[in-house]
């Protein structure tokens, strides 16, 4: 009698639920965008994944950088038009898309936190098959 070997088999449904299609809509700011899902119709926000651009309008955000930056708001808001306008530049109103849900470990907030990427453990994630991001937070005054 011989013994069989177990195979794996990846489900196609769980890896197309991964990537989406969708036409860009509206351009909300710098790292912002509104696309309509191609398949299910519907629209939503997408904060672009690493980017934190100026704000564009007067918010407590807008008040927290000009603390930080030592940059005045109106400084900081022109700044932000700008991004806005280089995104629409590079993803014009009816720009057919493709895109992908983060996982519960959001990247974006990481980095925004003050943590970098370090690394990278492929195939780290099996269903759906996907990357590790090794981050890593330098605390001053720690070893």
């Amino acid at each position: 009698m011989t013994k069989r070997r177990k195979t794996h088999t990846m489900n196609a449904n769980k890896i197309m639920y991964r990537y989406r299609y969708g036409i860009v809509t509206r351009i909300v700011d710098g790292d912002g965008i509104f696309i309509a899902d191609l398949e299910a119709g519907n629209e939503f926000e997408i904060r672009l994944l690493g980017i934190d651009a100026p704000e564009i309008s007067q918010c407590k955000k807008l008040i927290q950088d000009e603390r930080e930056t030592h940059l005045p708001g109106d400084l900081l808001r022109q700044l932000g038009l700008l991004s806005k306008s280089h995104l629409a530049n590079l993803l014009p109103i009816g720009t057919k898309v493709s895109y992908r849900f983060a996982d519960k470990n959001n990247i974006d907030l990481y980095r925004r936190l003050g943590f970098v990427a370090v690394g990278q453990r492929k195939g780290y994630y099996r269903e759906p098959l996907d990357d590790a991001v090794l981050m890593r937070l330098h605390l001053a005054g720690c070893a």
